[in-house]
């Protein structure tokens, strides 16, 4: 990750949020360092109307002009003149703009690099963003979402209240959600959060089973655009291409709380997380015909387009299209498009309510976008057939979590929730070690510490007389699961318009990929 890089990107065009690392004041450095000939544009009031004039600057005075209550001032000044040789004195003060295009043209020379290196990313080891043992090897942009409930009169530093009522937790004087401000490095998300976890345990913050912890997500985060185009639709299709993963490696508890399995596929009432494979229209269609072309390497820009667009029409269906609002009836999957459409963010809503399982989600978000920004499709779609070709979602799930090489703990964490022994069975296939040697170079570790086991109640819900037998949320959760492999066994019938011998070759060819 090449860090100044990085750097410099976020500051241009917010060069003022920063000026506590400037090394001088910024009207200073401009007025001192401003090339002659350096182009200056004008307005001056000629017989009650403006005339704009392009000049290049001459030099610099102290000049006395008069203000606005006729005191004679001095300031200082520019003599700028047109090509068609008129001259001008202009004071400095009255080119405002001037200053933060000539600081963002020179921000490197202006900017203390050490000074906010020092301060700020203190845990990067010049490759990668370390919290807690995980490496954040992206510089994905993040924001969290923490629902709960509290008792008194509760603030968290980085993050802002807001009104949620689609939860109740017993016995706190608040129950509500917390957001962070903005988004950012994971390492500084999670560090932010990190600072707030005596607070949240003074005023004895706790989540029920319908509590979640949200995860927003992008490229570029502020920017606009927040994702280029291309890798949102590879991100995208390869989220959900692996949703009975993500449903496999959160707790069983947390599978029947958020996909209820009652045929409500807009509605809150069919669950607040729900499996994108609920849909019967054509948005897996969609999702198929992206990953068809990707792997015929054919995505110029035109097709691109086209096909972002189809994602956003049949992502919507026949719901209305508020772009305005981050409601809106298709928000309720587990993978949330409408935020992408709305603010520029990938939001994944699986997650349980414990917010210190939040780091083992952004570790595999991290290592997902490495894949999705470092490998080919090509590759990308070997892996997901190489994933599912395997019977048992077990075995999907520790191939994936073995190729993506998460942290070792995100890899206990996550493998805890299924069978983790099947750890065994993939960590010699070529393929699962071709992706994971390119991404870390840690062994695995196939030990599973007691310490991952006996935690899915609690990471769910603090009330645990909320919760049933476990054994009817495991028969649930492989309800979803199974829900979801007929969709994809179905999908394989997919019809392109005129693309059928094209596609149907695809479906024969793209399991035989190797690379």
């Amino acid at each position: 990750m090449d860090l100044k890089k990085l750097v410099y990107s976020d500051i241009r065009g917010n060069e003022r949020d920063y000026k506590e690392y400037f090394k001088e004041d910024e009207e200073e450095f401009t007025y001192n360092n401003l090339p002659l000939g350096y182009p200056i544009k004008i307005e001056i009031n000629e017989d009650d109307e403006f005339k704009e004039y392009k000049c290049q600057l001459m030099g610099r005075e102290e000049a006395k002009f008069e203000d606005y209550e006729g005191n004679t001032i001095t300031e200082k000044s520019f003599v700028v003149g047109t090509n068609k040789g008129d001259k001008f004195l202009v004071a400095f003060s009255e080119l405002p703009n001037i200053v933060d295009e000539f600081v963002n043209e020179n921000i490197e020379e202006i900017f203390d690099y050490d000074k906010f290196i020092k301060e700020n990313y203190g845990d990067f080891d010049g490759n990668s963003f370390n919290f807690e043992g995980i490496k954040f090897l992206t510089p994905t942009r993040y924001g969290i979402e923490l629902e709960g409930g509290w008792n008194g009169h509760l603030s968290l530093d980085g993050f802002r209240g807001t009104t949620d009522t689609s939860f109740d937790v017993p016995g706190k004087d608040y129950d509500d959600e917390f957001v962070y401000r903005g988004c950012d490095l994971g390492n500084k998300v999670l560090n932010t959060l990190k600072r707030n976890y005596d607070r949240l345990e003074n005023h004895e913050f706790e989540y029920v089973r319908k509590c979640g912890t949200h995860i927003h997500f992008s490229q570029y985060g502020k920017k606009d655009p927040a994702w280029d185009k291309l890798t949102f639709l590879k991100t995208a299709a390869f989220l959900v291409s692996i949703e009975d993963i993500i449903f496999d490696v959160i707790p069983a508890y947390r599978v029947g709380t958020i996909d209820r399995l009652n045929g409500n596929i807009f509605s809150k009432h069919g669950g607040y997380s729900k499996s994108v494979y609920n849909r019967k229209d054509n948005f897996l269609k969609t999702i198929e015909e992206v990953k068809y072309n990707l792997l015929k390497n054919e995505m110029d820009k035109e097709i691109t387009d086209r096909l972002l667009e189809k994602v956003k029409k049949t992502w919507y269906g026949t719901n209305d299209i508020n772009l305005g609002s981050s409601y809106n009836a298709t928000k309720y999957h587990g993978i949330n498009l409408h935020s992408y459409f709305h603010r520029g963010s990938i939001e994944l809503r699986h997650f349980e309510g414990n917010y210190k399982n939040t780091k083992y989600y952004m570790d595999l978000i991290d290592k997902i976008m490495y894949l999705i920004e470092e490998f080919s499709w090509e590759v990308i779609q070997a892996l997901l057939d190489k994933i599912d070709s395997y019977k048992n979602t077990s075995t999907k799930s520790a191939a994936l979590i073995y190729a993506l090489g998460v942290s070792k703990d995100t890899q206990r964490k996550l493998l805890s929730r299924t069978d983790h022994t099947q750890l065994n069975i993939v960590k010699s296939h070529r393929l699962l070690n071709q992706v994971r040697n390119k991404i870390t170079d840690e062994e695995v570790d196939t030990y599973m510490p007691l310490e991952f086991f006996g935690c899915e109640e609690s990471d769910v819900t603090c009330f645990r007389g909320e919760l049933g037998e476990k054994e009817e949320y495991e028969q649930h959760k492989h309800d979803v699961l199974d829900q979801i492999i007929k969709a994809k066994d179905n999908l394989k019938d997919t019809d392109f318009e005129d693309n059928r011998d094209e596609f149907t070759k695809y479906i024969g060819e793209s399991a035989e990929v190797m690379w």
